[in-house]
């Protein structure tokens, strides 16, 4: 059986919501959740620096004047 949550793709906005829920568990339940926290707040880590590094990448391009979509149909011979 499949859930929403497995169709739904991995954001910061969700992973923040999810470290923000293990924070509220550990103040109620004490530090068994704490692996888990540090885990995710990892994965939000990495997360947060593959978007910085995109956006570093679009802005590279922009400033030379190109569209990222316009370089990939040319790459595509389109």
């Amino acid at each position: 059986m499949t859930t929403r949550a497995q169709h739904q793709p991995l954001t910061i906005e969700r992973l923040e919501h999810a470290v923000m829920l293990l924070a509220y568990m550990i103040e109620l339940d004490g530090p068994v959740h704490m692996p888990a926290y540090e885990c995710l707040e990892q994965e939000l880590q990495k997360l947060r620096h593959r978007e910085t590094v995109r956006d570093r990448a679009r802005q590279r391009l922009e400033a030379i004047g190109h569209r990222p979509l316009e370089i990939g149909l040319k790459a595509k011979g389109k």
